[in-house]
């Protein structure tokens, strides 16, 4: 007798296992990168999470992204035109004479600071700038103003030598508020620089680079330091302003 076929039961034909894996496995990346485009912004700290957490659970990302070698190249290129900016401060100051006086150091992180001894830019005990100084302070800010997304700090030092009957200022604080305001205020007349970028700071002689007990050391004590940082978004601006790190 013939033997009769058994039939198979229905549902259990369709695609193979690893199709249904696979398929699973592309809906997972596209949804990613749709949240990832529905972002107008994402921190460098947290792409790299997101990549780190499908790489591991997918491994078919490769560990460097498009997006991240980009903000690289942007901070990169944005550090060689401080750097730049520093090389051309230096020059400018040569050509005018004054690369004795006024000390430029770049910074590897990416900033650059400039050093301004009173003596070229106040008279002793005085926060209105002298003539002098005018062509100084407008070549350095002319440069800086051919920068982008900059954060310009003023500091202004003094020496311990206190104030005394001076109506204007009523003390070393005062004072060296004052210097900083003035040079901002010349930095903006000058350029094309912004009040945003801008904040100042009134050192008084809390912050000596030198003994108070010679009047050498006094002399160096009493400087302005302008320091310029780049790559300072708008949120962060405001961070620094309110003195959040």
């Amino acid at each position: 007798m013939a033997k009769e076929r058994k039939k198979q039961p229905e549902g259990e034909g369709g695609a193979p296992g690893w199709v249904v894996t696979y398929g699973d496995m592309m809906s997972l990346l596209l949804t990613f990168f749709v949240l990832l485009l529905s972002f107008s912004t994402i921190s460098e700290e947290d792409f790299k999470k997101a990549m780190g957490s499908l790489e591991g659970a997918l491994s078919v990302l490769p560990k460097n992204t498009g997006v991240l070698d980009l903000q690289m190249m942007n901070r990169r290129e944005q550090q060689r035109k401080m750097q730049q900016a520093a090389q051309k401060i230096a020059e400018e100051l040569q050509i005018i004479g004054q690369d004795k006086q006024v000390k430029v150091e770049y910074d590897a992180k990416g900033g650059i600071k400039i050093t301004f001894p009173d003596s070229i830019l106040f008279d002793r005990g005085s926060a209105d700038l002298k003539p002098e100084s005018f062509p100084i302070i407008e070549s350095v800010s002319k440069i800086l103003g051919e920068l982008t997304d900059v954060f310009v700090e003023i500091k202004g030092h003094t020496d311990n030598t206190p104030i005394v009957n001076n109506p204007r200022y009523r003390d070393n604080y005062d004072l060296s508020y004052y210097r900083s305001d003035q040079v901002m205020r010349k930095m903006l007349a000058v350029s094309s620089l912004t009040p945003e970028m801008f904040e100042i700071t009134a050192c008084g002689s809390s912050q000596p680079i030198s003994t108070n007990l010679t009047e050498e050391g006094r002399k160096e004590n009493r400087r302005v330091e302008i320091f310029v940082r780049g790559f300072v978004s708008e949120e962060k601006m405001e961070m620094i302003q309110k003195g959040i790190p």
